[in-house]
């Protein structure tokens, strides 16, 4: 049997400073020219009736249909997710469609990922180089990119309804638009100077702030990723001998719009509580095995229970749902508090799969798919915010201008620093704990610029 993967389910923990590249959701069919399989024909067929949600409307479980109820009246159903929409001559999104051919998504993305460099957006020669053919390999695409960016509008069509069948090329185009930015922001950086590499920095962020509104837990994760390559120009703007108050001013204006535009975290787990209400209703029809990912699939055949492990997730499957649905309220409600704040609402959780596992009620699709990942992703969101506003403080602070009033990391709880000596700017992010306190801090730098 084929099996369709996707691991947008799997997020890798990403550190505060270097936002791992890869959390990549593979569609059904992404990147293939052919022709649907026969499977693939037969799934899709079924994907609008998934996105229905009959299956659970139909359950026994009274307690279960009550909390589909009132999710239905939060509007927090897969189709009542999908129902906005924006005009495609007004929407970002679709001006980015087929920025490269399908089958060269995942090369373009893996490619320009061996670029981009890990902390430091600097380039030796031979490197400059590389980085300029592939940006001349890639002009049209940039000039779609700029075109694109013109439209006031962003709206990616996540398919809530689909679950994870769904086509995520837009997505992944956004993503790839946010690269080659980084990239020309990095080589109009060496050739014309920090006023120049503004408006790709600009660019970078739109993207960034288009991925983090959809209510979708990977489009956030890239957003983070784009934020953190948007902070790499930023600093190497800051950082050029050449940059004086006005650029390092404009710079400021961007990261303070990105961070006032911040959308609530709450809403990416809504979304992520619609896909996971529909693979339970791909459990129901008895076609888990369509959802797991290699690695699922490789643990449960090395363990020997891949068929044990899909008869028991389709026989407890109301229970399971359940859980799964009351942890999810749990962890929206959560969003209310700082990252730093939420450690008990995961030790509750984890309390409670262990007393069910010790009575043979274990949630297998909620404790072994669903809900394995959304710690790391809720600190990789948290930290994500903590650094932008590190710099926000540390800009604020080289302008000699009144700072935002941020005060605490919303990741570790611990409180940010700033020093000025000499005429440089250090501001101590307070992530010590996370790094283990082994040593000591290393500050955000920038010198001062005054008039």
């Amino acid at each position: 049997m084929r099996r369709l993967h996707h691991d947008c389910r799997r997020f890798h923990h990403l550190s505060w400073l270097t936002v791992v590249a890869g959390v990549t959701v593979v569609s059904m069919i992404s990147g293939c020219d052919a022709k649907p399989t026969r499977l693939e024909r037969d799934i899709l067929r079924v994907v609008d009736h998934y996105g229905g949600l009959k299956g659970v409307g139909d359950s026994p479980n009274e307690a279960l249909r009550n909390e589909v109820e009132r999710i239905r009246q939060e509007g927090g159903m897969p189709r009542q997710l999908d129902e906005a929409g924006v005009p495609d001559e007004e929407n970002l999104a679709t001006g980015l469609v087929d920025l490269v051919k399908k089958r060269r998504i995942q090369s373009v993305l893996e490619y320009s990922e061996e670029l981009l460099p890990g902390d430091w957006l600097h380039f030796e020669a031979p490197q400059l180089e590389e980085v300029r053919a592939f940006l001349v390999s890639h002009h049209d695409a940039l000039g779609q990119i700029d075109a694109a960016l013109t439209r006031p509008r962003c709206d990616f069509h996540v398919q809530h309804a689909a679950g994870y069948f769904a086509d995520t090329r837009p997505v992944e185009y956004a993503v790839i638009a946010g690269r080659l930015k980084t990239l020309e922001a990095a080589v109009r950086l060496h050739d014309e100077g920090p006023a120049a590499a503004l408006g790709p920095l600009r660019a970078i962020f739109r993207l960034a702030e288009c991925l983090s509104q959809e209510k979708q837990v990977t489009c956030r994760l890239h957003a983070a990723r784009l934020r953190h390559d948007a902070l790499l120009v930023m600093a190497a703007i800051v950082a050029d001998e050449r940059a004086g108050q006005r650029n390092v001013g404009e710079v400021y204006e961007l990261l303070r719009q990105q961070l006032d535009g911040w959308a609530p975290e709450s809403d990416v787990w809504i979304g992520d509580r619609a896909l996971g209400m529909h693979v339970y209703e791909v459990v129901r029809d008895g076609r888990l095995a369509h959802l797991l990912t290699d690695a699922e699939h490789d643990a449960l055949v090395q363990e020997a229970e891949e068929g044990q492990f899909l008869a028991a997730a389709e026989a407890n499957v109301d229970g399971d749902e359940l859980f799964y649905l009351e942890t999810m309220r749990k962890l929206i409600d959560a969003c209310d508090r700082p990252s730093y704040d939420r450690g008990e609402v995961f030790t509750e959780i984890d309390e409670q799969l262990g007393r069910a596992e010790a009575i043979g009620e274990y949630p297998l699709v909620a404790g072994r798919m669903l809900l394995t990942n959304v710690r790391r992703a809720q600190e990789t969101m948290a930290a994500d915010r903590a650094m932008c506003e590190v710099w926000a403080l540390a800009l604020a602070s080289a302008l000699d201008v009144k700072p935002p009033s941020y005060s605490v990391n919303p990741f570790t709880g611990e409180a940010y620093r700033t020093d000025v000596d000499d005429g440089i700017v250090y501001v101590y992010p307070g992530m010590n704990s996370a790094a283990g306190g082994t040593a000591p801090e290393q500050p955000i730098t920038i010198r001062q610029f005054r008039q």
